[in-house]
């Protein structure tokens, strides 16, 4: 009898609390959720921070819209949007009011360097080559090497004819800096890739050059929202950068991925096993909070030979850096 009290003595000190080893852990991530720019843009503003609480879909940062504006006079001939649409291709269409585009090269062209380079936004002088009689002015818009465009602003011309151009109203041959075909001014598209946010025209109306025509975002949305209730672990970007549809901008650490963190020995880990039920404790105001928790995972060993044991306690995994006492 004496000595079955005294294997039982044994048996309960061994199972006693107080040969539990005791570890302190901090709460932390095993997993982040990425948070991710959806539209390509400049970042307008950015509603959140690191450590800050977030729920999933909220709003936390915008990005600026896309700016459309008419390059000419002219009238809207067709018109294929409509606010919140999805859109890809040719949005809209503009007639200009300039029934000519002449198409130009440097052919002919003075052979010195002030008239042999023209620039975008130049007055030009037009002349026929025929017989002279049909003349008018026009802007350079558009340069491509030696090739460039103009926009005829006065005068009448017939299509196809043959123009030279001076930097002069004389057209003196030493002003020549090039010649041209005049053709039939063709309408004007104006393209877009992502979701429209507002229209200001309609088909057939009358617009000016450096109109706003319409506003879209690249991509799916010009908002970014958090991806899961949680907390902000970390943002890479600001507002008034360049992001991209589909970057990478931070990470939020979801309630679900939060766990404890533990380091440990050798002979601890190795006794350790997944799954393994253990006691954890931590302050909470001027009470202490105990609830159970379960071993998911132990890795390691780190440069200083500890371990870690990551840890899911629901009840106590509600912040980050949470410190808590562990009992297995």
């Amino acid at each position: 009898m004496k000595r079955f009290l005294l294997y039982l003595m044994a048996l309960t000190l061994a199972c006693s609390p107080a040969c539990a080893e005791i570890a302190n852990g901090t709460t932390g991530v095993h997993n982040t959720v990425p948070i991710v720019a959806q539209s390509t843009g400049i970042l307008e503003s950015l509603a959140a921070e690191a450590g800050q609480r977030v729920s999933a879909g909220e709003t936390i940062g915008r990005i600026c819209e896309t700016r459309v504006f008419a390059e000419q006079d002219g009238k809207i001939a067709s018109l294929n949007i409509r606010a919140g649409q999805r859109a890809s291709g040719t949005a809209l269409q503009i007639t200009p009011d300039c029934r000519y585009t002449v198409y130009c090269t440097a052919d002919d062209a003075y052979e010195t360097a002030e008239t042999m380079f023209p620039h975008s936004g130049e007055t030009v002088y037009i002349r026929c080559t025929a017989n002279g009689t049909h003349r008018g002015i026009g802007t350079i818009t558009l340069m491509e090497e030696d090739d460039y465009l103009v926009e005829p602003f006065g005068g009448e011309f017939q299509i196809g004819e043959t123009v030279k151009l001076y930097r002069s109203a004389d057209f003196s041959k030493k002003q020549c800096v090039g010649k041209g075909t005049v053709v039939a001014a063709e309408a004007i598209g104006y393209e877009c890739e992502g979701t429209i946010g507002e229209v200001y025209v309609v088909k057939g109306a009358q617009v000016e050059k450096g109109q706003l025509l319409y506003t879209y975002v690249s991509g799916e949305t010009g908002t970014i929202s958090s991806p899961a209730d949680g907390i902000v672990r970390e943002l890479n970007a600001a507002a008034g950068d360049t992001v991209t549809d589909g970057q990478i901008i931070g990470a939020v650490a979801a309630y679900g991925d939060i766990r404890i963190a533990v380091k440990i020995g050798e002979s601890a880990a190795g006794a350790l096993r997944t799954g393994a039920k253990v006691e954890c404790s931590a302050a909470a105001g001027k009470e202490e909070t105990t609830a159970a928790g379960t071993v998911e995972s132990v890795a390691g060993p780190d440069e200083d030979g500890l371990f870690t044991a990551w840890i899911v306690c629901p009840e106590l995994c509600d912040r980050l850096g949470r410190r808590v006492e562990v009992r297995f």
